[in-house]
């Protein structure tokens, strides 16, 4: 149901007669097209705000509430996944999971589980470290892996959420002279994170693509060893999401808690610090916000969620903006044919095709100094001004 920007070229061409009042060229086209095809969208909003002041009628075809909806449906979108999330804002350390032991104090004095893993055919053990400190030999051709499991062995998953967001902090302390540290959460090793092996404490963030988690020392020298004296895992909390990059009017924001979509509400920066000091009004899973950051960004309250945000429980209703309008061509013996191939038509409603004709006269009309063409558009508009007022 879009309108051909070849038909709207055609008539615009014919009304400005080439031979009286001068040549519109493509390209001139093209930008009094997508000029005016944007102001006509922008005048929706502001003729159903009017209209919405006024009485309507029964008729579903007359009724012009009706008439402005059918037009802006053509953009809209429902339940549109969130393009990314992100944040700075960590969780607590995870050993308040009761599947999931490995915490700030994985090695303290208390025992805790290991399953060191070696190469392809030796026998798994079980490493169970009491002295502060974990050891992870070099391994030569295939490394060594430590698998982080819980007390049990039988508590399996394991406790990440595949798809959310993690910050693994370490510490190291000695180093044998590996270079070769990885985190991955396949047993096979076949995808990992690398991480920074010289003592110190060190930070990285990854997703988690399963819920187990395997620390190796790929290094080939045996003699290569590391010393740990802390693994920590925290969960990344996303309070911030990236828009469609297509949104012109944010619509609905949703949280999908598992069981059903929950309307974040939008509030302002203000209205955000004030409820965050206030117990009674402050932001809940139940209850969610939302502050509009940028264009393209927005910040929810509260920070933490269960589940986490991610992008597949984050989703908007929106009206997406027009896609820019295109006349393609080939110049062919100095003139320009038209080439559907290159073509891109309006997305507007089919009853605007003579709105589009004459405004994009009145544009050019300014832009060859003639009146005459502009006092065509101005009459149209006039026109159709006094039908809606009628």
């Amino acid at each position: 149901m879009a309108v051909s920007i070849d038909t709207v070229y055609q008539r615009v061409l014919a009304i400005a007669n080439k031979e009286q009042r001068g040549y519109i060229t493509p390209q001139q086209f093209n930008l009094f097209a997508n000029q005016v095809q944007l102001r006509i969208f922008e005048q929706y909003f502001y003729e159903l705000d009017k209209f919405l002041r006024l009485p309507g009628n029964d008729s579903a075809y007359s009724d012009r509430i009706n008439i402005l909806e059918e037009k802006i449906a053509f953009f809209e979108k429902n339940k549109v996944p969130a393009v990314s999330l992100d944040g700075t804002t960590l969780g607590p350390e995870l050993q308040d999971n009761p599947n999931f032991v490995i915490s700030g104090t994985l090695f303290s004095t208390t025992s805790t589980q290991l399953a060191v893993i070696q190469v392809a055919g030796q026998e798994e053990t079980v490493y169970s470290s009491a002295s502060g400190t974990l050891q992870l030999p070099g391994k030569a051709t295939t490394g060594t892996r430590v698998e982080f499991v819980p007390e049990s062995l039988s508590q399996f998953p394991f406790g990440l959420d595949p798809g959310a967001e993690y910050s693994y902090l370490y510490t190291i302390t000695s180093n044998g002279g590996s270079n070769d540290l990885r985190l991955s959460n396949v047993s096979d090793g076949s995808t990992y994170t690398s991480l920074n092996s010289t003592p110190g404490a060190h930070s990285v963030k990854i997703y988690a693509t399963a819920d187990r988690l395997f620390l190796w020392n790929a290094d080939e020298n045996p003699a290569n060893e590391i010393t740990f004296s802390k693994f920590s895992v925290k969960t990344v909390q996303k309070d911030e999401a990236t828009l469609p990059t297509d949104v012109y009017r944010l619509g609905t924001v949703f949280y999908n808690d598992g069981l059903k979509y929950i309307r974040n509400v939008n509030i302002t920066a203000k209205e955000a610090d004030l409820m965050e000091q206030t117990a009674l009004y402050k932001a809940t899973t139940i209850r969610p916000n939302y502050v509009r950051l940028s264009s393209s960004k927005i910040k929810f309250y509260p920070v933490e969620t269960t589940p986490a945000r991610s992008t597949g429980n984050i989703s908007f209703d929106y009206v997406a903006k027009p896609t820019k309008v295109e006349w393609g061509y080939n110049i062919v013996l100095g003139q320009a044919l038209y080439d559907a191939s290159k073509t891109t038509d309006f997305e507007l409603h089919p009853s605007e095709e003579t709105s589009l004709v004459f405004e994009i006269l009145a544009l050019a009309g300014i832009m060859m100094e003639d009146p005459n063409l502009i006092n065509i558009s101005n009459q149209e508009e006039a026109s159709n001004n006094q039908q809606e007022l009628m």
